[in-house]
């Protein structure tokens, strides 16, 4: 009986831990970020905090509206240069406004 104990105790205490996570890398050394990555949240729109806003287009209704989120970035503050951040604001008065020529009529295009 004394013997199962032991070896029962021995079991559990030679049990490793698990191997902590090592994320894949490529040749180089850098991180392997190939993959599909989509946002599930509002962070498509914005990563900051931002407020809720109605389509530029009446007719696209809900469809071109965004909603507000409360953002993924910690303390909602980027350190941005202030030609980024003008650059950043002008790209997004722009979007969803992007007009290609297509058949006959101009196109909208929301991803550009």
């Amino acid at each position: 009986m004394l013997v199962r104990i032991v070896c029962l105790l021995a079991c559990v205490c030679c049990v490793a831990a698990p191997a902590q996570y090592k994320a894949p890398r490529t040749s180089d050394g850098r991180p392997n970020l190939n993959g599909i990555w989509q946002a599930l949240n509002t962070a498509n729109f914005d990563i900051q905090a931002h407020t809720a806003e109605a389509a530029h287009i009446v007719a696209e209704g809900a469809r071109g509206a965004v909603p507000a989120g409360t953002g993924i970035v910690e303390g909602n503050e980027l350190p941005y240069l202030p030609a980024a951040l003008a650059q950043k604001r002008a790209n997004q008065e722009k979007r969803g406004w992007a007009i290609r020529p297509g058949t006959g009529k101009a196109t909208r295009w929301w991803w550009t």
